[in-house]
């Protein structure tokens, strides 16, 4: 067992996505119900630089196009809605929400969250349940810089990742969607003290697929889902 408490982990995508508005306080309160072992959100910032979740660089303010870098929190939590009621939540929300109910991994959408994003989630005591995630090396880089103890994932999109170089450069995740997970990548990288996250899986055979390969946690919009295909899990 590594990162996360369970030996096949369960990561909410933006919270219990399948059943609530994604990147919500509803969705990640549903996802703690149905016991996740982590929750995945997206990391963003209004004009006033308060860090929120939401996934979109632009979104739709009374009908109008507009970049949410423009937009001060205020007036972001006033006009703008997910789905037909949840407000854009800010990150301190989140972290309280989460902090000791779950794992919290954060994917940011713009550049130059490094040294903010990191002082702000140790200012909240959960810098040690945290994993930054991202497709871009230089990113996850610079984080390290920042910040020695940080966790990083590299979200990689094709199917052969260089581990041991990725290892060299501190990260402990490799994220990839299922398809291209093969069995070699999965024991190179727990040889090296690394853990393979498969990213989206929604259904039974794409689970079973993904728990045969060994895999240590999976991210899903159904958080019920190991207990949905519990049979499958079972055989992990």
């Amino acid at each position: 067992m590594g990162f996360f408490s369970s030996e096949l982990a369960i990561i909410a995508y933006r919270g219990a996505s399948a059943y609530e508005p994604e990147n919500t306080l509803p969705a990640i309160t549903r996802a703690l119900e149905l016991e996740a072992d982590g929750i995945l959100v997206d990391v963003n910032v209004t004009k006033d630089r308060v860090p929120v979740i939401f996934a979109d660089d632009k979104l739709l303010i009374e009908g109008k196009e507009a970049y949410l870098g423009e937009i001060e929190y205020s007036v972001l939590r006033e006009k703008v809605r997910v789905g037909k009621e949840c407000y854009v939540p800010t990150l301190d929300e989140v972290v309280d929400l989460v902090k000791g109910k779950a794992k919290l991994i954060v994917i940011p959408k713009v550049e130059g969250l490094e040294e903010s994003l990191i002082n702000k989630l140790v200012e909240k005591g959960i810098i040690n349940d945290v994993v930054v995630a991202s497709r871009n090396i230089e990113v996850l880089r610079r984080f390290k810089d920042i910040g020695k103890f940080i966790k990083l994932a590299n979200i990689v999109s094709h199917p052969f990742p260089h581990v041991d170089n990725l290892r060299r450069q501190g990260i402990s995740f490799i994220m990839m969607p299922p398809g291209l997970i093969r069995g070699r990548i999965v024991k190179e990288a727990h040889t090296r003290g690394m853990e393979v996250i498969a990213w989206i899986v929604n259904d039974a055979a794409t689970l079973s697929k993904v728990v045969n390969l060994g895999v240590d946690a999976v991210v899903t919009e159904k958080p019920d889902i190991k207990r949905e295909f519990k049979h499958i899990v079972e055989k992990y």
